[in-house]
This record gives structure tokens, sequence and C-alpha cells, in this order.
């Protein structure tokens, strides 16, 4: 009898579309996992195969095989291989991948948003809500067994379950079949010369944010698996004068140029359309984030504050090494990654002003962050000096230093007095001893 609900580890589920894939349901190997529910799509009440970490699968970052013989779930057919396909996770990003493992090569994914295999490339892509939304696989095109995907989990990150998964299990052996993580050399081919024919797929998940120059979303490498953050700007065509189709080209030459712990990763970048998509590592938010958490009010020790002065003064000591100043340091362009409860790795984003420091002569930045001679243009060309003086208005910002959350608009004056007082405060005199 099948489940009245999906089981509680199941990601998804493998709903029938044609008379074939339906068959499957009722073979006596796959009715335990197969349950009962309301397609989201349509309200109407369905069955389909739970796929998840239930399945137990012998490989611990495999949800499921599925094929003729010897796998989690049993395909019939005398076109279905004896392993067809599987769903993976991916160890390093925690996505989900199908990989055809047909000697036919007859697995594919189908839909409205589909980015299916590419011939002559591992046969291995992403799945996700809203993203290869239809599975088939057998015969010349690929639809004697057709399904659909339908999701009962928002993530896109499974890598917590999984830990659990292996803990329970008490497992610690290396699995042959596990989806490697992008080496360095995949990352860096997408923006080569080399490369250039190449396009680099993905998927858009959310929006993660959006600024004068464009937005910054989630997304996945379709081939891959990899996570990332994909910021679309405005070619030159659609950019609305030459000094935004030069802050572009600036903050890409800058990303490609830097390489450094503190400093956000660049991935690559392509041309779309009217469009430039800037790949980058993804983040877990950005210190404006952790101040709306409140994360900075709490008494602990070492202090939140203390990761982000030191990280983001190793991220400004090495910018200086590259003769570029940032110009725009500020919580919301300071992202981090959470490497405990109240423990955090701080890197530097966002390099649309940024400028090579013999260059750094104009007016640009956040009012209340911007050093002085930033904002006057009267003392030559700016230098890392500028960045020290806003990451010290951050530290003064997020700990609240004389109530620094809740000014409100200010002139150029009144910021630099509003940072000289904050300087002579008992939180912030004996900066210099803090610990790292």
């Amino acid at each position: 009898m099948p489940q009245s609900k999906p089981h509680p580890d199941a990601l998804f589920s493998l709903v029938p579309l044609n008379a074939e894939a339906a068959a499957t349901l009722k073979h006596p190997h796959n009715i335990h996992l197969v349950s009962v529910f309301t397609d989201p799509e349509n309200g109407i009440e369905t069955f389909g195969i739970d796929v998840g970490l239930q399945v137990n699968s012998p490989s611990n970052y495999t949800l499921a095989t599925l094929g003729r013989s010897g796998t989690d779930i049993t395909l019939e057919g005398s076109s279905i291989s004896r392993i067809q396909c599987s769903f993976e996770i991916h160890e390093e990003f925690g996505t989900v991948l199908l990989s055809d493992r047909s000697t036919t090569q007859s697995t594919q994914v189908f839909g409205e948003n589909a980015i299916p295999f590419l011939s002559g490339q591992t046969r291995r892509v992403i799945v996700a809500k809203g993203v290869n939304t239809t599975l088939g696989m057998a015969g010349a095109g690929c639809q004697v067994l057709l399904f659909k995907l339908v999701w009962h989990k928002e993530a896109h990150n499974w890598k917590d379950i999984v830990k659990t998964r292996i803990e329970n299990l008490c497992l610690a052996r290396t699995v042959d079949d596990t989806p490697t993580a992008a080496s360095s050399r995949y990352l860096t081919r997408i923006h080569t010369q080399a490369a250039s024919s190449s396009r680099f797929r993905c998927a858009r998940l959310n929006r993660l944010g959006a600024g004068n120059f464009g937005e910054v979303w989630r997304a996945i490498a379709a081939d891959s698996g990899m996570l990332m953050a994909v910021k679309t700007v405005n070619n030159r065509a659609s950019c609305k004068n030459d000094m935004e189709w030069n802050s572009v080209k600036r903050e890409i030459k800058i990303l490609a140029k830097l390489s450094h712990p503190h400093i956000v990763g660049y991935i690559g970048v392509q041309p779309v359309l009217e469009h430039v998509d800037i790949f980058m590592a993804l983040k877990d938010g950005s210190v404006q984030d952790l101040v709306h958490q409140k994360v900075f009010e709490q008494p602990i020790f070492p202090h939140p504050a203390d990761f982000l002065l030191h990280h983001v003064l190793k991220g400004i000591d090495y910018l200086e090494t590259q003769n570029i100043v940032h110009r725009d340091l500020k919580p919301e362009n300071i992202l981090f990654t959470r490497t405990g409860k109240f423990n955090f790795h701080f890197t530097i984003a966002d390099f649309g002003v940024s400028k090579f420091a013999s260059n750094a002569r104009t007016l640009v930045g956040t009012l209340p962050y911007a050093a002085p001679e930033v904002l006057y243009d009267t003392f030559g060309p700016q230098t890392s000096k500028a960045d020290v003086w806003s990451l010290f208005v951050t530290i003064a910002y997020v700990i609240d230093v004389d109530s620094y959350q809740g000014k409100g608009p200010r002139t150029p004056k009144e910021s630099i007095n509003d940072v000289l007082a904050a300087a002579k405060n008992g939180k912030l005199v004996d900066l210099k001893t803090w610990p790292f």
C-alpha cells in the first residue's frame, strides 16, 4: 500500500507522466517508496516514488539509483540499462545532480526551464525546484518512461542532511561514485580565451539583491552543481552612460586580478543578450544581515567584530599590494561565511567603484562611510587609508557606538565629526589592542 504522505526524508517524488512510467510504481521492488500527496501545481491527488535519504542507497551521497536490476528503484523494459541513471548530492555544495549512467546515453531532462545534457561532455546536470522538472528515459527520444519531479523541500543545499545520515550510519569510507568538487582549473576555464566558445550554463534560484548597476542572484552551475552568486549588469549598449560601462569593466578587471581569502572569489564573466553575467563565490550574507540579526549584540568572546576587523584589514592590506583602493567599504559590501554559531569568515565584495590607487581621485562611495579625501577630493590621490577609515566606521556602526545605527542623513562635515567622536568612545579607543 502507498504511504499516506511522502517520507519526511524525501526531497522529491517521481510522478509518472505516461503509462509505462506508471507501471513502475506497481513494481514489487518499488512499492515501499510510493506515497500519495497533492500536486502543488494542479491541486490533484497523485502518486509518486519518493527519492531522498530514506532510500538507504549503499553510497553516502547517492540518493537513489534507477535501472533494470540491482538498483534502488527498479525500471522495466528491454531498452533500460542495468543502471540507467542516479540522483546524487554534491559532496561540497550539497546540490542534487542527475547522472546518466546508461550504456546508450538514453537519459534526458525536459521542461520549460530544462538544461539538458551536453553532447560529448560528462552526462551530469543539476535538478532543482523549477529546473529540469521532467525526467525521460529509454528509446531514441528518451521518452519511453517519463516522470515529473515534484519537490517537497525548498532548500538547495543538503550537506547537513547528508552529514547526519553518515553520522547515523557511522560510515567513514570514501565514496567512489560521489560527484567531485569542481576543480580550480574548471572554474578558471570559463573566462579564458580558449573557452570563449563554450557557454557557462547555470540555473538562477532566487534574487539576493539589487543595486544601481544590476542584480545579484543565487545560482547553480548546471554541469558541476557548484553554488555561486551571479551579478547581472548591463552591457555597453544597455548602459545609460560611459560612466556606468566603465564601472562594469573596472569591476571585472579588478576581480579577475585578485585572489585572496578575504576578497570575494571570482569565477568568470559571460555576455548574455543585453547584459553581462559576473560569476562569483556564493556567501551566506552580508555584515548588514548580521546587524539585522543582532549578532554583534551578543556578549561573546571572541566577538564577531574581532573577526570582522581582522579579516577586512587583511583584505585591505592585500588590495594595497595590488595598488587598488576599494572606496566603498560598508556593511553591505562585506560578505560572510558562517564557520560556527558565532564564528565568521569575512570577505570584501563589490568593486564597482574601486580604482587603481594612482587614478583614485573622484567623489564616490557611500557618504557615512567615505573618508575625507573621498568626500572632498582635496587631499591628492586616494590610498588604502580611505578604506581603513571606512572599516573603522563600519566597526563603529556594527557595535553601535554612540547609537551609530540610529543616525539619520548627515552632511559630509557631520559624518566626519561623528567618526572623530566615535574614535574617542571607550569601545573603540583601544582598537589597536583588540585581540585577533
